[in-house]
């Protein structure tokens, strides 16, 4: 028997699959319980305009972190910061603070989407710092630490 998934059904599929269940099975528990609808072609069409949506929406994201990644590369990044001899900071740069610099920017970016790909900065110089925008989308900055006079 032909069901739409109208919740995650765990070992099954997830809402809005459309699967082949076992006639007692879909009738004595996934429709009674409200997991699935029977799949008329109506329900039919209207998952398939759902999935189309999600088709869109999903395409739509991909663009938009394109379209950031090129926008923050050619941003140019300075953060100043107390330094002592050989070039050496005073404490050192973290990710919430480069993520406080893009913010003032006007870049939304999560840190926990950032990666250093050095490890620590704790000298004056540049550092290349790796974000992630979408699964697809990864964008390389360069941050410039300079001495605050």
């Amino acid at each position: 028997m032909k069901v739409v998934l109208l919740k995650d059904v765990k070992d099954i599929g997830n809402k809005g699959d459309v699967i082949n269940a076992k006639e007692g099975y879909a009738r004595n528990y996934l429709l009674p319980k409200g997991y699935a609808a029977e799949a008329t072609s109506g329900k039919l069409k209207e998952v398939e305009e759902r999935n189309r949506g999600k088709v869109i929406r999903a395409e739509e994201i991909l663009e938009e972190a394109r379209k950031v990644k090129e926008a923050i590369e050619n941003e140019k990044i300075v953060i100043k910061s107390k330094s002592g001899s050989g070039s050496k900071l005073f404490g050192s740069i973290t990710i919430k603070e480069i993520a406080q610099v893009l913010t003032s920017k006007g870049y939304e970016i999560d840190r926990k989407k950032m990666k250093l790909k050095g490890g620590k900065i704790n000298m004056l110089g540049r550092f290349p710092v790796e974000i992630k925008l979408h699964p697809k989308v990864k964008a390389e900055i360069t941050i410039e630490v300079v001495d605050q006079d």
